[in-house]
């Protein structure tokens, strides 16, 4: 789903560049926010209306059943409604 990255809280995950990062709660005077790139560490800055696909990273138990590492309001099932 595109979004600004300006958009996203701390620790949610996105795809940039054919790149995946997680958003750090570091940020400058300029709105620029600091990400981590989760597969080489390194960090980078990148500007508010940054254009990026939000995504979700998952977990796999021992069971292999998925859990995901950070829930999203999207993420999470339907609630069941009590209609008595």
């Amino acid at each position: 789903m595109q979004k600004f990255i300006e958009e996203l809280n701390c620790g949610d995950a996105f795809e940039f560049e054919d790149k995946r990062f997680l958003v750090t709660s570091d940020f400058k005077k300029n709105g620029d926010r600091l990400c981590i790139d989760i597969n080489s560490g390194n960090s980078r800055w990148l500007k508010p209306d940054c254009h990026i696909d939000h995504i979700s990273l998952y977990t796999m138990d021992k069971d292999n059943n998925f859990t995901p590492i950070k829930e999203n309001k999207s993420d999470a099932p339907p609630q069941a409604a009590n209609i008595s």
